[in-house]
């Protein structure tokens, strides 16, 4: 578990040093290494390991200059992509991580990673649109 806490603990440093004017959502590139961990953790630990990092990135986004609120919106949205990416790359069981080599790896991997982005894609884009400070759009 330390690695783990470690690991998510990172999830902050992209979210800290992420340009105020990006039209990405800092927290992207943490739902890349959050699904990996996801996939990674034995199914008990799964749901502390969401509490966690959706904590973490509550904090990170609102030391970055985002309000509480809309940094929340925005790591429910970071941590839902993750669990679904992981979900769907493991066809919704909790059996192995997909090593991609067995037939049907990489078409569940392209899967999730497509309905993944889908749903980051609207969740983000909701939050932007139904924020009173817009988080995404450039001169804010």
């Amino acid at each position: 578990m330390p690695l783990l806490l470690g690991l998510v603990l990172l999830l902050s440093w992209v979210v800290l040093f992420a340009p105020t004017a990006s039209l990405v959502p800092p927290a992207w590139p943490a739902a890349g290494i959050l699904a990996g961990l996801f996939l990674t953790t034995p199914p008990a630990h799964r749901g502390a390991l969401a509490v966690l990092a959706g904590l973490v990135l509550v904090a990170a986004e609102a030391l970055h200059g985002l309000g509480v609120p809309v940094a929340t919106a925005l790591a429910a949205v970071t941590v839902a992509e993750a669990l679904i990416v992981s979900r769907l790359m493991t066809d919704g069981t909790d059996r192995r991580a997909p090593t991609l080599l067995v037939d049907g790896d990489v078409s569940r991997l392209i899967r999730g990673v497509a309905v993944g982005a889908g749903v980051a894609a609207a969740g983000y884009g909701l939050v932007d649109q139904l924020s009173p400070d817009p988080p995404m759009r450039v001169g804010r």
